[in-house]
């Protein structure tokens, strides 16, 4: 028995390891560090008396149809495209398996050898790193090779997937709401700052529900704070000075409040998407079953007719859009390039989280509630770009998968 404790405490503490990285994704040896640290926990875990790989839940199977459908797809791209393509797809399809692994592996041990407090430290020290080095040190550790600054779609996504969960942590480690509040605006602005205009929203958003759903006292108080701010922002953004700090902090921000309209009519990045979703439901429309394979969204090229408002904006700039640009999209890059057969499996392991929390709400204690609420945001922002390509997205979704299977809702932490 000393022997299973001793390969239980050392597999916690490097989950817990990789947990603070995906979290912190800012550092590279060809594939971020944490995969590295996930390799090293699946050798120690293997020694485990649990099935490290075992297909034993529903968000389990739906992982492995993914990397079935992952595979045809390539196939499919042999078949009915060219070689190129087909080759390409091999490229990217152990993306595919390490991310399946990750919501098996994780999901038949993570909570047998981790506690959620734990786990939560770790992403909020990852948390915090990751904010420190993006806004204050990047000029500095940018000169390091293995130091890779994300762009400010995949900053954004990491906050907001995570920024619940390191909420909860402080609030519980805490028990102090007024810290809690400071660093939920610290969060929020970090994400605004970047100059995702998404993000901020949703990471306060998400950060704010962790308070809310911790009691009905603090639902109330959430609520009351929402309905005065919602009275109040008017009178604020008005202000000159509040418009010129806006200005200054982030103007695709301020053309979106300020602008809205003509924004919605003329920004690029709003409209690029747009013709970005025709690409992708074109390309589906033609290869409905297995999509043009894997990887390949970048790679093929599809006629767009900017069949929207503002679509004549961007006509001149069709060349540089339908090629080379990702979809920033993750349902419509899963959809053309894995058709429904890779879409389907991947949008259970998604939503199927929720409908459990739904299902669970009232079973589910305490600060538990965050790693489902980081699901949501994930599932909600990942409309707006490929965020689900990046590894730290399906981790999340491997200790929601954990959660699951141990069916955890009796304890706190």
């Amino acid at each position: 028995m000393f022997y299973y404790e001793k390969i239980k405490k050392s597999a916690g503490k490097k989950l817990e390891w990789a947990a603070f990285l995906m979290a912190y994704p800012f550092w590279v040896i060809v594939q971020n560090i944490s995969f590295f640290v996930m390799i090293s926990f699946y050798m120690t875990a293997s020694r485990y008396y649990v099935k490290l790989f075992r297909v034993g839940s529903l968000m389990s199977i739906a992982a492995f149809i993914m990397i079935i459908a992952a595979i045809i797809s390539s196939i499919g791209a042999e078949i009915k495209l060219t070689h190129e393509l087909f080759l390409n797809t091999f490229t990217v399809l152990p993306n595919y398996i390490y991310w399946a692994t990750l919501v098996i592996g994780i999901g038949n041990i993570g909570f047998k050898v981790i506690k959620v407090f734990e786990l939560y430290k770790m992403i909020y020290w990852g948390v915090i790193c990751s904010i420190i080095s993006y806004h204050l040190f990047n000029p500095i550790l940018d000169i390091i090779p293995l130091y890779n600054t994300p762009s400010p779609n995949s900053f954004a996504f990491t906050l907001i997937i995570f920024g619940p969960i390191a909420t909860a942590y402080l609030y519980e480690k805490k028990k102090n709401l007024i810290y809690t509040i400071c660093f939920i605006l610290i969060v929020t602005l970090a994400g605004f700052m970047s100059g995702s205009r998404s993000g901020s929203i949703l990471t306060l958003v998400g950060c704010l529900s962790v308070l809310s759903l911790k009691s009905w006292t603090n639902m109330l108080m959430v609520a009351f704070l929402g309905i005065f701010l919602n009275i109040a922002a008017p009178q604020v953004i008005e202000n000159p000075k509040v418009k010129n700090l806006i200005l200054n902090l982030n103007e695709r921000t301020y053309s979106l409040i300020y602008e809205t309209d003509e924004t919605l009519e003329t920004d690029r990045s709003f409209l690029t998407r747009l013709a970005l979703i025709e690409k992708g439901m074109s390309i589906f429309k033609e290869h409905p079953i297995t999509g043009v394979g894997i990887g390949n969204y970048t790679k093929v090229e599809f006629d767009i007719q900017f069949n929207f408002e503002g679509g004549q904006f961007l006509e001149r700039k069709e060349e540089s859009i339908a090629i080379g640009t990702s979809a920033h999209n993750s349902y419509i890059n899963f959809l053309s390039e894995g058709g429904i057969l890779l879409l389907l499996p991947i949008v259970f392991m998604m939503f199927y989280p929720i409908f459990y929390f739904i299902t669970k709400f009232n079973q589910i204690k305490g600060i538990d509630k965050a790693i489902f609420i980081g699901i949501i945001l994930m599932c909600i922002h990942s409309w707006f770009i490929s965020g689900m390509l990046n590894v730290y997205a399906w981790f999340l979704v491997g200790i929601a998968n954990s959660y699951i299977i141990y069916k955890r809702p009796s304890r706190t932490l």
